[in-house]
């Protein structure tokens, strides 16, 4: 381990969708099947290959939080406005999923919703888009014998080996081999658990980007980001390849890596997003590359969440504003402040934490 563990201070995320808490949203007829769903290359969180016509793609943002539930706004890349419609909006029930903590999808294109439901659950939807009004899930784990607690934290997929973590805040990492998804249901027990050979280890997200597995570590009032390089190694007790941290980082940031290895840390104490390029590098005390400020907000930002689409469009969640915004050049953004292309609101966003991107192709 090339990096060293910082001392804590107790006192110191084809179709588009956004995620809102209302009445029942229509599903798109265009998204009946799973076929017409690809999952955007352009986040790590969701992997896979865009649609091969960019011209005929639609953007489908998804939004978690455990005060919500699960909302999808489709078309997110012109979306903009004080009262956007949703177009998918999960009722939060125990049919279907309370209190909503993080979301990811599989390599088949299924969407998988980690909550507190049923004492702690996964809930599975094989078409993302159909995870709306009051539907059941396809398939439900939970379960003494899958190891996942009351308060689970993250969930990220690694979609080349069909491989699914749960983190739970105060007990071990779960493995799941989601290899035949239809068998991955009810009390199933993961392959293999791991945790970190540290006292109070309390990973607070998962984030699995080109090979490597991110955690964030949330122990006292600030964070560390630690990177396991070779996860299918991840067994018993584990100290990390990498471990990333800035003097900024708070002890609720969120965090992903997109296709061209760039991490994107939303700070909500700094009111900022940090970007840092070549994320699979990076070690020890990190400077990003830019620090982005949201210019032009109603209360002062507070981002929970960052990502990207396959058009390079930046999302950001705003946990104090209830709105999303959307920065349609990312690659262009420089530090400073920077006003956003559009801004997603809905009074039915309620501190928003987490973001989803899939891509599909409208018909």
């Amino acid at each position: 381990m090339r990096g060293t563990m910082m001392k804590r201070s107790k006192g110191v995320t084809a179709l588009a969708a956004a995620m809102l808490l209302g009445a029942m949203a229509v599903v798109p007829a265009y998204a009946a099947s799973t076929e017409d769903v690809a999952v955007s290359a352009a986040t790590s969180r969701a992997g896979g290959e865009p649609a091969s016509d960019a011209s005929n793609t639609v953007t489908t943002l998804f939004v978690i939080g455990p005060n919500m539930g699960f909302v999808g706004f489709d078309d997110a890349g012109k979306l903009g406005g004080e009262q956007v419609p949703a177009t998918t909006d999960l009722m939060l029930s125990r049919t279907t999923v309370t209190q909503p903590s993080d979301a990811a999808v599989d390599s088949h294109g299924a969407l998988y919703l980690l909550s507190r439901t049923n004492g702690g659950s996964i809930a599975v939807y094989d078409n993302p888009l159909s995870a709306t009004g009051s539907r059941a899930p396809d398939r439900r784990v939970f379960g003494d014998a899958t190891q996942i607690s009351k308060s689970p934290a993250g969930i990220a997929i690694d979609r080349a080996n069909n491989i699914l973590y749960v983190a739970n805040t105060n007990t071990d990492t779960l493995v799941f081999d989601i290899s035949e998804p239809a068998s991955f249901e009810g009390n199933v027990a993961p392959v293999r658990t791991f945790d970190m050979d540290v006292a109070q280890f309390r990973p607070e997200q998962l984030c699995f980007a080109n090979g490597s597995l991110y955690m964030v570590d949330a122990r006292g009032g600030t964070s560390d980001i630690v990177a396991f390089d070779e996860p299918g190694k991840l067994h018993g007790k584990v100290t990390p390849d990498r471990v990333i941290n800035h003097t900024g980082f708070d002890n609720k940031i969120g965090i992903d890596i997109d296709a061209s290895d760039r991490m994107y840390v939303a700070v909500r104490e700094l009111g900022q997003v940090l970007i840092f390029d070549g994320a699979a590098k990076l070690d020890g005390t990190a400077s990003p590359d830019v620090s982005l400020s949201i210019a032009g907000a109603r209360v002062n930002p507070k981002p929970s969440f960052a990502t990207t689409d396959a058009q390079g469009r930046l999302f950001v969640a705003d946990a104090s504003g209830n709105v999303a915004f959307a920065f349609d050049e990312a690659s262009e953004l420089t530090t400073g402040e920077h006003y956003p292309t559009r801004t997603i609101a809905s009074s039915q966003l309620i501190a928003p934490n987490r973001l989803l991107v899939i891509e599909h192709a409208a018909k």
